[in-house]
């Protein structure tokens, strides 16, 4: 019955739900202000995305290839930088990370090699995740794209359906919603069958991509199957039994109803989005990144409702957990700067210095 629903669900569309379609809240699409100058993060995972040692003239000389625990330890660790907002750390990180990663899916040969493609496809995940965060879509979308190839060559359905999840995240942020829908229902049903006696990971990841599939329905204006998509999520959540961070999805039922948060505010529901809020105990959430992200969301729906000093009191304590949160991310800006815009007066110093220290500032 779950998979002729996810079938079910695939097949909605946009022309079939008429006055169910709610277009997008409009100052949601629009453009993020250019903070100054480009993130040294950014850069750096670019310049490793983009460069092939076989066509090198002077090839950096690998030294003695990290054995599989040790870059399985230096994954984690990166994964840990993302999740605590510590993108300068992870930025950092990731260059050589990349490096090691693909050295040691060269040197290795049977199951080995298996193993060392599981962990480049997650280090391209967490690259394509950092740069979607800062804001490069085009690198992300080479990273997500190449975290789905060494996916496959790691042969590990876990491996494929994490990377499908972070693949999806770089179609919505480019704008193809359906296509994130549909791989992230497939990549869903691709995992049901050992549902019923699966891993707590195996359930993470299967409604952590449900959780990424309602994003992109709501982004299609399509909120009968974002609820449908996250209905199904928190069934799979309450099975798991309590939030979690297995696989480093953070899934469980408060990772849920920060989603509903999400995707309410997408769908330009500023009301319902702090109506959802309020129901969410962010402690329970077991990463500092979702925790944040859940603040600025609160923030947004604020802004949506014109409710500016609630949006500025829950922004300022998304910057105070977790600061390059907030500095970095566009969506974030896009609020501050429509907040200072509304802002007649001038005279809130907080939001203005707010503002400053985002690039918000015209």
């Amino acid at each position: 019955m779950r998979k002729r629903t996810l079938m079910g669900l695939a097949l909605l569309t946009a022309a079939t739900l008429g006055a169910a379609v709610l277009a997008p809240f409009d100052w949601l699409s629009q453009p993020a202000p250019k903070p100054t100058g480009e993130p040294a993060e950014i850069a750096a995972v670019r310049d490793a995305l983009t460069r092939y040692d076989s066509l090198e003239t002077h090839a950096h000389v690998q030294g003695q290839p990290a054995s599989l625990p040790v870059l399985r330890r230096r994954v984690d660790r990166a994964w840990a930088a993302f999740q605590s907002s510590r993108y300068s750390i992870l930025g950092s990180q990731l260059p050589r990370l990349l490096t090691a990663t693909q050295q040691a899916v060269k040197e290795q040969d049977g199951d080995g090699r298996l193993q060392a493609s599981g962990l480049l496809a997650e280090t391209y995940q967490l690259g394509a995740i950092m740069l979607l965060k800062l804001g490069d879509s085009n690198s992300a979308w080479v990273a997500a794209d190449r975290g789905m190839l060494a996916a496959e060559q790691a042969e590990d359905r876990l491996v494929i359906a994490s990377a499908a999840r972070i693949l999806a995240y770089a179609f919505i942020d480019a704008g193809h919603f359906g296509r994130a829908k549909d791989l992230t229902v497939a990549a869903a049903g691709a995992l049901e069958a050992d549902l019923s006696s699966g891993s707590p990971a195996h359930l993470s990841l299967y409604g952590a991509l449900l959780q990424k599939g309602a994003m992109a329905a709501a982004y299609q204006g399509d909120r009968i199957t974002s609820r449908a998509l996250l209905g199904e999520a928190d069934t799979i959540a309450r099975r798991l039994g309590g939030d979690a961070n297995h696989w480093f999805t953070a899934f469980g039922p408060t990772n849920v109803n920060v989603h509903r948060v999400s995707a309410a505010v997408v769908l330009g529901d500023g009301g319902a989005a702090v109506q959802h809020a309020r129901s969410v105990h962010p402690v329970q959430l077991p990463v500092l990144e979702r925790r944040a992200q859940y603040l600025v969301d609160v923030a947004r729906g604020y802004g949506q409702w014109h409710k500016d000093e609630e949006a500025l009191r829950a922004l300022l304590t998304a910057e105070q957990l977790a600061p390059e949160e907030v500095r970095y991310q566009p969506a974030a800006r896009t609020l501050v700067a429509h907040l200072l815009h509304r802002e007649r007066a001038g005279r809130n110093a907080d939001l203005r210095a707010l503002a400053e220290r985002v690039g918000a500032v015209a």
